[in-house]
């Protein structure tokens, strides 16, 4: 059974699934769990994006959209708060894009992306100060093995590119990437299961690796993960972090782990349909969708980790804090084109990626995108 403590310690019954779990009060008091990292000095973003062709290799970055409906006044919000960004390379050749990444020393966007002809899932690797595809590289699990997953969401941190999907984070160093040639294969060393899922992924400037689950009615996650917030509706789905080790920028060696699963250090209790995530400046952001016909959502919460923690969850031997990110801390909510995926800080922006330019759903999709978009989260 799983254990949800309260702030005054009281244990609270936990039949997950059929009566939620029901926490105390908020309590204001502040303690030192995450500080809001500084914004970075803003990076050489391509003042114009590129929209001609170009060819690399086996792949091409051009336009898959060449025309859209008028935008639907729900939009305007988000378009009127960034601009656009590079095309999203691979689009004509099968390639569907799921998560960003940024690498600030070369200055480089990641695109991962899995292939619905069954091949290699890819990380197309785009300039930004040009906006031009430099080189497309495929995944291997091993030198002879290719890995042919969802690549539901990429991030970056000190030394390693992760690859967050299904139940698996797995890693690939960055010297590989940036040494690696176009048409060359990158070769996952490290990998771990983490509490549940890692639909998405993400890393924050204050050493943490997230990882997160998607929620739909199709798409159950684990029973211990449906609860219920202070503000009486039921959350189904976590985002965990794991603090990295700084001299190796992997989980801390004395990480527990629950029938071989790492527990993590920090829990987010999230809302559905998530597919991907963010920290920036003070705030945690969300890309909800699903559907090639149903608008996307920003949802913008306070990062709410300066709080006491809303709950204590014991997973193996840790009591683990838990913060639910619900109405009460939402800061904003824009509406955003469908198959929104996912969230990357770039400087004081965050990028928001969608799949819905790929030959697979642009010519049935509602607002179709092959653009990223640089969302300006002031």
């Amino acid at each position: 059974m799983l254990t949800v403590r309260n702030l005054a310690g009281a244990a609270i019954a936990s039949t997950l699934l059929l009566t939620g779990c029901t926490v105390g009060p908020r309590q204001a008091a502040p303690i030192s769990q995450a500080k809001p990292a500084a914004a970075s000095a803003e990076p050489q973003i391509a003042a114009k994006p590129f929209l001609e062709k170009v060819t690399v290799g086996e792949f091409t970055q051009e336009k898959a959209v060449t025309s859209s409906p008028a935008m639907p006044p729900a939009y305007k919000r988000f378009f009127e708060a960034g601009s656009f960004g590079p095309v999203i390379p691979g689009l004509k050749q099968g390639l569907v894009p799921q998560g960003i990444t940024y690498m600030p020393e070369q200055n480089w966007a990641v695109f991962a992306s899995y292939r619905y002809d069954g091949g290699a899932s890819t990380l197309s690797v785009v300039d930004l100060a040009t906006g031009k595809l430099i080189k497309t590289l495929k995944m291997f699990e091993n030198d002879s093995t290719p890995y042919k997953g969802h690549a539901g969401g990429i991030t970056a941190s000190a030394s390693h590119l992760w690859v967050g999907s299904e139940n698996l984070v797995r890693a690939i160093s960055l010297k590989d990437i940036v040494q690696a040639e176009d048409g060359g294969h990158v070769v996952f060393n490290e990998k771990f299961k983490p509490e549940k899922k890692a639909s998405f992924i993400a890393y924050s400037s204050d050493g943490v690796l997230w990882a997160g689950d998607f929620y739909d009615t199709p798409n159950p996650t684990a029973e211990r993960h449906l609860m219920q917030s202070t503000d009486k509706k039921a959350y189904k789905a976590w985002t965990v972090g794991y603090r990295l080790d700084s001299a190796t920028d992997l989980p801390r060696k004395e990480t527990p782990s629950d029938s071989g699963r790492l527990v993590p250090d920090y829990i987010f209790s999230i809302t559905d349909k998530i597919q991907g995530f963010a920290v920036s400046q003070g705030k945690v952001l969300l890309s909800q969708s699903a559907g090639r016909s149903n608008d996307s959502q920003l949802l913008i919460y306070r990062d709410v980790r300066s709080e006491k923690p809303h709950a204590q969850v014991k997973l193996a031997d840790r009591e683990v804090p838990l913060w639910f990110l619900d109405g009460s801390d939402l800061k904003d909510q824009l509406a955003m084109p469908p198959m929104s995926e996912g969230l990357q800080p770039v400087g004081s922006q965050v990028a928001v990626t969608f799949e819905s330019g790929a030959g697979i759903y642009s010519s049935a999709g509602k607002y179709p995108m092959d653009q990223v978009y640089f969302f300006k989260a002031n």
